[in-house]
């Protein structure tokens, strides 16, 4: 349950991101505890809106955009930082 002081300081997508980011990570590191998941709440997305008569002006397709979308929205593979005798690996997700 949200404490009501927070309750409509963050939405959903807010809290999803800090219990990915925050809390995950400091519950992970807590001796004993194999691992965490994280559960509910919204994934933050990116919504593109463009309109095509301004596309045309500049010479560009709504081929392009999604194109140039795909092409820097790949999955990617990092290296890892060690902290407290964890391994965090880190990684890109890219979904078109």
């Amino acid at each position: 349950k949200v404490a009501p002081e927070y309750k409509d300081k963050y939405d959903i997508a807010d809290l999803r991101s800090m219990q990915d980011w925050i809390v995950q990570r400091q519950m992970a590191m807590v001796e004993g505890v194999v691992e965490v998941n994280a559960i509910g709440g919204k994934i933050k997305q990116y919504e593109v809106a463009f309109d095509p008569n301004d596309l045309n002006a500049i010479g560009l397709t709504i081929t392009d955009v999604f194109n140039a979308l795909e092409a820097n929205n790949q999955n990617t593979g990092g290296a890892y930082i060690e902290k407290n005798h964890q391994a965090n690996f880190i990684r890109g997700e890219g979904l078109v």
